[in-house]
């Protein structure tokens, strides 16, 4: 009888054998592609060719069509399509429709590649875009296909005043643009800039979306947002999410991913996970406290509330297990979600009292106490405009486990607020393993599966970005064989 090794050996090389006669078979099709909102369309054009793309709104929803230059070969895209021409680089549909979308060079001679996002606007844009990040600290975002159109939403109230903002991280790519569109679809007055949008006060009461794209020429990078409505938490933001060295010097992230979380390349003990705040939209200050437990309330938390993607050490489930002899590990929360049950408050605890303020008690403390080292020679702040700084020092007993670890942490003011959470990553080693979605240092058959789905244009590529050898933005065949390689041989 076959071996479950065998038998994992015959999956994975049945599905890239599969992929690679899918992929055959589409390139020899000649059906038009589906353009479907959140999924951008890389395509190429030549010198005088036209090309052409369905698309299908439903009753009561718009459609928003984009086009964008990546290269800047092309110069202006020309869209037409349901009785439209437009050299704007972007075209609105109205369901219900199904229409054929013709993308081609306004010029009629520019050739090369280009980027066509669809996102729908206004109410029923939910069911295919993200929700806005809250928070006036800029949350960072990456454009994960160059040249793309990302979307968001959030509900918003007639005379609400909201903050609005986008910038560039990394300068690669320039300014940012912003667009925000009312509940029935209408592009707001005054809303469509390639600087930052503030203080905007709506006119109805719905479902808002945002788009945001590069302006000028389109190549992948970061780019910060920046959100503030009633509907956010009130409770305090924090102004910085990082890691210190053990003598407390901050670290710079080596990377950010693909949802613009800063990756920290560390040991697996020996530093600082260090997490400042100051007050939110509340005023309140800031809480202290990360450690405040009651094993039968789930009420009774702490002021700073920590989550773990994957657990430290060895996972124990005892509650505030940091000092000998019976040191111990802390739960993961995968999820990553404030549940607000006892399993929370376990777990946030159980990290929170690895605090220490420098006299051995879990709690925040002030700038003159922080326990981050500069090279004036000063322990101070990262953040000058944080009011409070907690700082757990990670023990070989709670270490991170190699790969990728996300922590989630918010923050609660002293009228009982929190704030919205921010989420750093972790890494541990510097593997690097073909296909492997997670960041566990391992590639499963059902990684692998995800790879496949974006070759076929199923997912998008930031799904599995370790699939993407060359960070096209694609999978090819020889990537998923790549990836497949890994799931039968193991990683490094």
């Amino acid at each position: 009888m076959t071996d479950p090794r065998q038998q994992r050996q015959c999956a994975v090389y049945a599905l890239a054998a599969c992929l690679a006669a899918m992929l055959a078979a589409r390139a020899g099709a000649s059906a038009q592609p589906l353009l479907a909102c959140g999924w951008p369309a890389r395509g190429h054009l030549d010198a005088g060719t036209v090309n052409t793309y369905q698309v299908i709104v439903a009753a009561g929803s718009k459609m928003q069509v984009d086009a964008a230059d990546v290269a800047g070969g092309i110069g202006a895209l020309k869209l037409s399509g349901a009785g439209q021409e437009t050299c704007s680089g972007t075209l609105q549909l109205v369901g219900p429709t199904a229409v054929t979308i013709a993308v081609s060079a306004c010029n009629g001679s520019g050739a090369g590649d280009y980027v066509l996002s669809a996102n729908f606007v206004g109410a029923g844009a939910e069911s295919c875009v993200s929700a806005m990040p809250c928070g006036l600290v800029p949350n960072g975002r990456r454009f994960g296909v160059a040249g793309e159109t990302d979307a968001y939403t959030f509900s918003g109230r007639q005379d609400e005043t909201i903050t609005l903002a986008a910038g560039s991280i990394s300068g690669v790519s320039g300014s940012v643009r912003v667009r925000l569109f009312d509940p029935s679809g209408t592009l707001v007055n005054g809303s469509d800039s390639c600087g930052p949008v503030a203080n905007l006060q709506l006119q109805s009461t719905g479902t808002y979306t945002v788009l945001i794209s590069p302006c000028g020429l389109t190549p992948s990078s970061l780019y910060s947002v920046s959100f503030s409505s009633l509907a956010c938490p009130a409770g305090p933001e924090i102004s910085y999410f990082g890691v210190a060295l053990a003598d407390g010097t901050p670290l710079s992230p080596e990377a950010y991913d693909q949802d613009g979380r800063p990756i920290y390349l560390a040991a697996p003990s020996g530093f600082f996970v260090v997490i400042e705040s100051r007050p939110g939209r509340s005023g309140a200050a800031v809480g202290r406290s990360a450690y405040t437990f009651n094993p039968s309330d789930p009420s009774v938390l702490p002021d700073l509330q920590v989550l773990l993607s994957r657990p430290l050490g060895n996972g124990s489930a005892a509650v505030c297990d940091a000092m000998p002899p019976n040191q111990g590990g802390v739960p993961a929360s995968p999820s990553l979600e404030y549940t607000n049950d006892q399993a929370m408050a376990n777990v946030t605890n159980d990290f929170g009292c690895r605090v220490d303020d420098g006299t051995g008690r879990p709690q925040g403390v002030s700038t003159g106490d922080a326990c981050t080292y500069f090279p004036d020679v000063t322990y101070h702040f990262v953040d000058p405009t944080s009011t409070v700084q907690f700082c757990a020092q990670i023990a070989y007993a709670w270490s991170f486990p190699r790969g990728l670890t996300v922590i989630e942490a918010r923050t609660r003011d002293v009228q009982g607020f929190v704030g919205s959470s921010r989420q750093i990553v972790i890494r541990v080693g510097n593997d690097h393993c073909t296909g492997d979605c997670n960041g566990d240092v391992q590639t499963t058959v059902d990684e692998v599966l995800t790879g496949i789905g974006i070759a076929l244009g199923q997912q998008r590529a930031d799904r599995c970005p370790n699939a993407d050898l060359n960070g096209d933005g694609s999978v090819t065949v020889d990537e998923v064989l790549a990836s497949v390689s890994s799931a039968i041989q193991g990683c490094p």
